[in-house]
């Protein structure tokens, strides 16, 4: 353990996302933010928004965290209607993308990934990782 940090939550998340538990597991804690209140937050993980929640395009809630946060690694939150954007979210800007309601094994996954050091783990990666991922999610359902 030994590491302390924050996972902002930007939007509204109701009960698809259930991370109190799980970062606490990492030695972090959530914070619930607001516009520029992200970066009032120091030692700041990751930024998980849900664009669709804030009514704002997932490119648009991607140009705001870097704007606000810069290098900050962003976590676009989405709905299944937004499945088929992933690997576009990916490629522009995002760190990860998870989908809402959040199962917990990939919670648990994308956790992991936040905790590994920038240099080890390049934003690309996740677009070879998370197919395997889901796979194995819907094998084990």
């Amino acid at each position: 353990m030994g590491k302390t940090g924050y996972v902002a939550l930007y939007g509204e998340f109701l009960n698809a996302l259930d991370l109190n538990a799980a970062v606490r597991e990492f030695g972090w804690s959530t914070r619930r933010v607001t516009g520029s209140a992200v970066k009032s937050l120091t030692r700041l993980v990751a930024v998980l928004i849900h664009p669709k929640s804030l009514g704002m395009p997932w490119r648009k809630a991607i140009e705001l965290i870097q704007a606000i946060a810069p290098g900050v690694r962003t976590v676009i939150c989405h709905d299944l209607d937004e499945l088929d954007l992933q690997n576009e979210m990916i490629t522009s800007g995002a760190f990860y993308t998870l989908l809402l309601p959040a199962d917990p094994r990939e919670l648990r996954f994308m956790l992991s990934e936040l905790g590994a050091p920038m240099a080890a783990l390049p934003n690309k990666k996740q677009a070879q990782v998370r197919p395997r991922l889901l796979a194995q999610v819907a094998g084990a359902a």
